[in-house]
């Protein structure tokens, strides 16, 4: 399946724009096939003088480096070509971008109409694995560029700004998801047998942290085979990474849970009330966040779009008896 995305500076002033999937999809692999790209533009031009160290024996006219930007990719998914900058002291500040490709140069507003239409193919595979986006999920592609603002001196990347980025501007990425891919409606439910620790009416489930630290799912050796691992974070400061968000149904007389283990030590609790649940990423971005612990008050994310990706957390959904009398576990 080809995913076509167009951002043209006659429909938007920013260099960037999200565009939301109108369709659950499936795939176990995703490919950037190609990027075509106008951009003629004096402000991404420069001439660098002979007379600065490094230059040359004569003056060099060059165009800005550009660069696509993405944000549908996680520390799981292949990393590709450029250093990243992180948060301070995390010992990450050496290693290759995965949100961040380089495709082109600027393009001087003398370019001829070849370089003016210019398409680069690309085939760099971004997702390897099995991946479940779900319906509404948001991708943010952009364009970026490493300024010239001082002649003979690269700068940092940034955004291309009101200046760099006008009317004139064109870009188009093309990607490719192959294997197992499902619109929304033939995405298989999951049946949620019966938690093996649920407490019955009287109690709430006994769920022991350690039991659910080390998922097989990501490398471990934890099995859980009356819980299922919907999203997860590494607590690397990235986003949330999403697994199977759904749909899950239970048998009638039961209730969906969702509970996270929390650094590894502390289990966060949330009963849905609910026997199905299409998506729980949506289900819980539905409800109104605790100030502390987000939707749900299981640490997931809140409305300001916190993540707590800083810590390690293990999200699950399990199927437990409704209390008697009904209510939350928090």
């Amino acid at each position: 399946m080809l995913l076509q995305f167009e951002l043209c500076g006659q429909d938007t002033t920013g260099s960037s724009y999200a565009f939301r999937l109108d369709q659950a999809l499936n795939f176990t692999r995703l490919v950037l096939k190609d990027v075509r790209l106008v951009c003629g533009n004096d402000a991404l031009a420069e001439t660098w003088s002979s007379a600065v160290h490094g230059v040359g024996a004569s003056n060099r006219a060059l165009t800005a480096p550009l660069y696509l930007t993405l944000d549908c990719l996680t520390d799981s998914n292949i990393a590709h070509f450029l250093p990243a900058t992180y948060p301070a002291n995390d010992p990450r500040n050496t290693v290759v971008s995965n949100g961040r490709i380089d495709i082109s140069h600027a393009l001087s507003n003398t370019g001829t109409l070849e370089e003016a239409g210019k398409r680069r193919t690309f085939d760099y595979t971004l997702v390897e694995g099995d991946t479940h986006w779900p319906e509404g999920k948001v991708l943010t592609f952009g364009l970026a560029h490493r300024s010239l603002e001082h002649a003979g001196q690269y700068g940092p990347v940034t955004a291309l700004d009101s200046t760099t980025w006008d009317r004139s501007c064109r870009l188009v990425v093309t990607l490719e998801a192959t294997g197992g891919q499902q619109s929304a409606v033939s995405v298989p439910s999951t049946e949620v047998p019966l938690y093996s620790g649920d407490g019955g009416s009287g109690a709430e489930p006994t769920i022991a942290a350690a039991s659910f630290d080390q998922p097989t799912e990501l490398g471990g050796a934890d099995t859980h085979q009356t819980a299922y691992l919907f999203a997860s974070t590494a607590g690397d400061s990235k986003n949330i990474r999403p697994h199977h968000l759904g749909p899950f149904t239970c048998a009638a007389g039961q209730e969906l849970m969702l509970f996270n283990v929390y650094q590894g030590t502390t289990v966060h609790t949330h009963r849905t009330g609910l026997t199905s649940v299409a998506n729980v990423d949506t289900y819980l971005r539905a409800l109104a966040p605790d100030a502390s612990k987000g939707y749900g008050a299981i640490y997931y994310a809140n409305s300001a779009g916190v993540t707590y990706s800083q810590h390690t957390n293990r999200y699950y959904v399990i199927a437990v008896t409704p209390l008697s009398g009904g209510g939350e576990g928090q």
